[in-house]
């Protein structure tokens, strides 16, 4: 299995040759090449794509469908006799095979957007062996590589890639209410265990559906997902405190969004997952792009919680229609004009038209239109702030467009730079 294969269709491919042939699956996965890259490198990825092959599996208490080990584990080392010696890559492979070991895979869980987060159950329940999170940073900033989550009351063990391992325990946030472990991520894939599983599981499982909230105006309905792990029922209240919800550093609501019902008191039985409709409207102001959902929800289960914060990555978004901005100085001094220009370009199958908006600061807005963009075309619109470039440096000028003849709308900004 070379580097750069897929991992989910090898897994249609594990269920076709076991029902067909009727035999055992062993990948073999092939290390990258040592002569383009350090061993850790190397030894991360094998770890990470062996965390994502074994993530292929369907979860529940079985084991696995196939066997995995790694091609040429060993190097021969400098020098007048010939002697092999184990590479860091079967370092790491030895240290994920033992984390793996009577493991099964239990879900992903969505913990923030470029982070990746594998969750793993004993095989047998009642094992104390306990649940493992696998988890690395993918392309998120550095800045958002973290896991900020609510494992448990206890401490949690972190094992790196090679087996060297410390604690950390959970942090209470400054009015007490929540409690988390914050734990960076890098591309090197961190091992947690002595985690909660079933309080994971429920966090991992709560959601908007669709998660991608389309920019029109007026109501829209979703459905929050709730989900029951354990073997008894799991109640409480659920309030979806972001978007919108009480801005604790102005001490106001935010009204730029309504969700109605926010605060949602659920009963799930064991095993079942209960959707709760919710209408949702926003401000034409909101910008499309990613956004954090988050869920506070006061939960009983097989104890009780108390507050339990969970964060999940959604996204606005216009289908059919996408909107870049830019903006240049033609040219300098401090009466120099500045000129922002939106790139729309319809991705959908019918005809779009749209009128535009630009907004800086304390200036007028400007307007323009755009008629009659067939599919698959784009088209360009200059938006001018006459002498305004000095004025606008360091600021967020916002271009808005809206149908003719719909509800569709989409926001987006860019920040000028100061000079």
């Amino acid at each position: 299995m070379p580097p750069w294969t897929a991992t989910a269709p090898m897994a249609d491919a594990t269920t076709a040759w076991r029902e067909t042939a009727g035999v055992a699956v062993e990948y073999v996965l092939e290390p990258l090449a040592s002569t383009h890259h350090t061993e850790r490198d190397v030894a991360a990825e094998l770890v990470r794509r062996a965390a994502r092959l074994w993530g292929t599996q369907s979860g529940g208490p079985q084991a696995p469908a196939f066997d995995a080990a790694i091609a040429e584990p060993w190097a021969s080392a400098a020098g007048g006799r010939a002697t092999a010696q184990p590479t860091a890559a079967a370092a790491a492979w030895r240290t994920i095979a033992d984390q793996l070991r009577d493991r099964v895979f239990a879900g992903e869980w969505r913990v923030g957007r470029g982070l990746r987060c594998l969750i793993f159950a004993p095989i047998d329940g009642d094992s104390d062996r306990g649940g493992l999170l696998i988890a690395w940073r993918e392309d998120a900033p550095a800045d958002r590589a973290w896991l900020r989550a609510a494992l448990g009351d206890a401490p949690v063990t972190l094992t790196d890639i090679f087996g060297n391992r410390h604690t950390i325990g959970p942090e209470t946030d400054d009015d007490g209410t929540h409690q988390t472990h914050d734990i960076p991520l890098s591309a090197e894939p961190v091992y947690i265990e002595g985690i909660d599983t079933e309080l994971v599981r429920f966090q991992s499982s709560l959601s908007f559906d669709p998660a991608i909230i389309q920019s029109v105006a007026g109501e829209q309905t979703y459905e929050v997902l709730i989900s029951n792990p354990w073997d008894i029922p799991a109640s409480g209240r659920l309030i979806i405190t972001e978007p919108g919800g009480y801005d604790a550093a102005s001490r106001s609501r935010d009204r730029s969004w309504e969700i109605t019902p926010r605060s949602i008191t659920f009963d799930v039985a064991p095993g079942e997952t209960v959707r709760v409709p919710v209408t949702v409207s926003f401000s034409r102001a909101i910008e499309a792009g990613p956004i954090d959902i988050v869920f506070d929800t006061d939960l009983v289960a097989e104890r009780e919680y108390g507050w339990v914060r969970a964060s999940v990555p959604g996204e606005i978004s216009l289908d059919g229609v996408e909107m870049e901005i830019a903006y240049r100085k033609p040219a300098a001094g401090p009466d120099a004009d500045l000129i922002v220009e939106a790139t729309v370009t319809n991705t959908g199958q019918t005809t779009r038209s749209f009128d535009a908006f630009a907004f800086g600061p304390g200036m007028p807005r400007v307007r323009a239109s755009i008629g009659s963009l067939e599919p698959g075309q784009s088209a360009v619109r200059y938006f001018p702030f006459p002498k305004a470039a000095a004025a606008l440096g360091g600021e967020r000028v916002i271009v808005s467009i809206a149908e003719a003849d719909g509800p569709g709308r989409l926001t987006k900004g860019v920040d000028v730079l100061a000079r």
